[in-house]
């Protein structure tokens, strides 16, 4: 299970940015940049990785399955909206 967040700016959102945390971070420590992003117009979608802030946990966590976590919100994303 992954720990997910999606905010929208006040108006109508220009485009979605998925930004991820560094290795020792969650997606609590992205709610600045999810403020910026929403401050440009963009809906911002965070997420903490597997193991990570509220996720699941995962034994050997690595560069891998944190690109497949990515993949994952996306899919996520791409349901929410209808793609």
């Amino acid at each position: 299970m992954l720990e997910v967040w999606r905010i929208t700016p006040a108006q109508s959102p220009r485009g979605t940015t998925i930004p991820a945390h560094g290795w020792r971070r969650n997606r609590d420590r992205m709610m600045g940049r999810a403020r910026f992003f929403g401050s440009l117009g963009f809906t911002t979608v965070i997420h903490s990785a597997r193991d990570h802030g509220g996720s699941s946990s995962c034994r050997w966590m690595n560069a891998m399955k944190f690109a497949e976590d990515i993949e994952a919100v996306k899919v996520l994303l791409n349901r929410a909206i209808g793609n």
